[in-house]
């Protein structure tokens, strides 16, 4: 939607502070012609069918996703304040 874009150019315009707030780099996906846009940090090396590395991949998931929390929950309350 026209809503999920101007959130997503709004998140994009703070780019560099939220990737030193999450500590690394993320990968921006515009997705042209969808309804939504991504966000992501990616583990490259994980094999999800391998059950051996379950539990790093599991580790890896909620230490990241804590810290995408922090570095995108003030902004994307000031993106929907910005569309209403």
């Amino acid at each position: 939607s026209e809503d999920n874009k101007k959130i997503y150019d709004y998140l994009y315009s703070n780019k560099k502070e939220i990737e030193t707030a999450f500590e690394d780099s993320l990968s921006w996906y515009e997705l042209e012609g969808k309804a939504a846009c991504r966000i992501a940090y990616k583990k490259s090396d994980a094999n999800v069918f391998n059950e051996e590395e379950w539990d790093s991949i599991i580790e890896f998931l909620a230490n990241n996703i804590k810290k995408l929390k922090c570095a995108l929950e003030n902004h994307l309350k000031q993106a929907v304040k910005t569309i209403n």
